[in-house]
């Protein structure tokens, strides 16, 4: 856990180097109602589903995912009835990305999960996400923020 959370750092260093450069994206609220979809998808099979695309873990490689092969396996989802889609972005250690978030986003009409070791609040400002996984054990203080 410790080497995922000094390459997170890292990659915000970068980040804010970056946002310093170009400007930071907006943060814009969802619309894309998270919790309605998931009290729907209970009502219609007993269950809510929240899909998850994640290519590896740190011991395993499922398979490399592409933004297209991301877009193709949400879509089969959204088919599937999952009431939203998790994507991972942590590129290091579970091989996601930022891209495949964007176009999965685009692409299907459910809400989206990011999961990664979210430790900034700078890293919301890379793409559009319905939700967030915050692990608490690491942000500690910075929780609040």
């Amino acid at each position: 856990m410790e080497e995922i959370i000094k390459t997170t750092e890292k990659r915000v260093r970068i980040l804010k180097t970056e946002r310093i450069l170009g400007g930071e994206l907006p943060y814009r609220p969802s619309h894309r109602g998270f919790l309605n979809s998931l009290k729907k998808g209970k009502k219609k099979y007993g269950y809510a589903l929240i899909a998850e695309i994640k290519p590896a873990s740190p011991t395993t490689t499922n398979r490399l995912i592409t933004s297209q092969d991301a877009v193709k396996i949400a879509k089969d989802m959204e088919r599937g009835g999952a009431s939203a889609i998790s994507v991972i972005t942590e590129p290091y250690f579970f091989k996601g990305s930022i891209g495949n978030l964007k176009l999965v986003r685009r692409n299907v009409r459910l809400p989206i999960l990011r999961k990664d070791f979210i430790i900034s609040s700078l890293q919301l400002t890379e793409c559009y996400q319905d939700g967030v996984l915050l692990i608490t054990s690491i942000l500690g203080n910075e929780l609040e923020e």
